[in-house]
């Protein structure tokens, strides 16, 4: 996540969506800067996934206005975030579960696709649908914008221009291994289909999001 306290912003890092290039690019505009989850110190509570819910609870404690901040976050189609989400767990492991198994076995609210609290705050968040990332209890939205991936290049400066923040030349953020349509038909059985299509049916209706196989 990035925060700039001067020009009011808040981005927050939506695992596998592009985040981290953004953070990259938002740098020289922040103020505040994402720690690893064990880093979190009273000084700075903001680790690299944090949440919404989690931030505007920080600032309410901190006797800052949330809502005096512009709060943005990218998005990208569940049936490859969800795979990219899965190829990045198990880049490095001996062990390699069933796509589909692995599916089941994760959320998308709760603790997402932690296995132990010690794993990486990408893992809880990742299998986040974005309903239970950017809603509150009440179903109040606690972003301002939701950029999709898919249109990165198109959307994103023009949001930043809102923060006087004026960029030349962006080149979209470049997603590793990419899945091709082949791989995605593959690995996504109807038992597969039909879970992203429960769990994601907000963000897949919200963004007109399909089955990109």
């Amino acid at each position: 996540m990035r925060i700039s306290h001067q020009r009011k912003f808040i981005f927050y890092s939506n695992p596998k969506c592009g985040s981290e290039s953004i953070r990259k690019l938002l740098n020289p505009y922040s103020d505040v800067f994402d720690v690893k989850y064990y880093q979190v110190t009273d000084n700075n509570p903001y680790y690299s996934h944090i949440s919404p819910k989690e931030v505007k609870s920080i600032f309410e404690e901190k006797k800052i206005d949330y809502d005096n901040y512009s709060k943005f976050i990218t998005t990208r189609n569940p049936y490859t975030k969800m795979f990219s989400l899965y190829r990045m767990i198990y880049k490095n492991s001996w062990y390699k579960p069933n796509f589909s198994k692995w599916l089941e076995s994760t959320a998308s609210y709760g603790n997402g696709a932690l296995t132990n609290d010690k794993q990486s705050r990408a893992r809880k968040y990742g299998s986040y649908s974005l309903e239970n990332l950017i809603l509150d209890k009440d179903s109040n939205l606690l972003v301002n914008k939701v950029i999709k991936l898919e249109q990165l290049k198109e959307e994103l400066p023009s949001f930043l221009k809102t923060l006087d923040i004026h960029i030349h030349g962006f080149q979209i953020p470049v997603i590793n291994t990419r899945p091709s349509k082949s791989l995605l038909t593959d690995v996504y059985t109807d038992n597969a289909v039909q879970i992203i299509e429960k769990r994601y049916k907000w963000e897949l209706d919200e963004f007109n999001y399909q089955k990109p196989f």
